[in-house]
């Protein structure tokens, strides 16, 4: 038996969702091990990660940390939100910067 999610959106509600459009201001790597083993998320200079700054990506997915988008290899990948700022919705509506 195949049971259909809830929350699910039909092709007409996901098509008019607004779409956010994010600018790459920071394209330096971002996962560094500290001196107790563990992960911590924040800027590595001497690594780069596949984004370009300056341009623009829409953002597939979000959570409170990271966006979810097609880098430059085209692949979907999460990154942190910090490396971006927001330029607009789609449809469009500024958001102010």
């Amino acid at each position: 038996m195949v049971r259909a999610s809830r929350n699910r959106k039909t092709e007409s509600e996901v098509d008019s969702m607004a779409r956010l459009i994010v600018r790459c201001v920071d394209n330096r790597g971002y996962l560094s091990e500290g001196p107790d083993g563990r992960l911590y998320i924040g800027p590595v200079d001497d690594e780069t990660v596949d984004l370009t700054i300056g341009k623009l990506y829409e953002v597939l997915w979000e959570d409170e940390v990271f966006y979810r988008i097609i880098d430059d290899l085209g692949e979907a990948y999460g990154y942190p939100k910090y490396m971006f700022e927001s330029v607009a919705t789609w449809p469009y509506e500024p958001s102010g910067n």
